[in-house]
């Protein structure tokens, strides 16, 4: 197994239409100088279509990874109920979903 020379993390939020111009930028300025470049979208349960375009992207010339919270709630309080919402092996990229992410009051 190849690890990525360089990953980008970005959080995101209803931030389709930035991503649509972000991601073709970063392979196009890092590509030509980084062999493996990882880009991985956090998607904090966006309803624009975020989490659509970065799974249905063409581009072969990146790895493109999403973890995505598809119930949102603020950091805070997931911080506050001691929740760790994500643990990953490599080479994983799943959705999460489900109520043990964010507590009820």
């Amino acid at each position: 197994m190849s690890y990525p020379e360089l990953s980008i993390v970005l959080p995101t939020i209803n931030e389709r239409e930035n991503l649509e111009v972000l991601i073709p930028e970063i392979a196009e300025k890092f590509c030509p100088i980084i062999d493996n470049l990882e880009i991985i979208v956090v998607d904090d349960a966006s309803t624009d279509g975020t989490l659509e375009f970065v799974e249905t992207y063409p581009g072969e010339e990146i790895t493109l990874r999403i973890i995505s919270r598809i119930k949102s709630c603020s950091l805070g309080t997931l911080i506050a109920s001691r929740t760790i919402p994500i643990s990953l092996p490599l080479g994983s990229s799943p959705s999460l979903a489900g109520p043990s992410l964010c507590p009820t009051q």
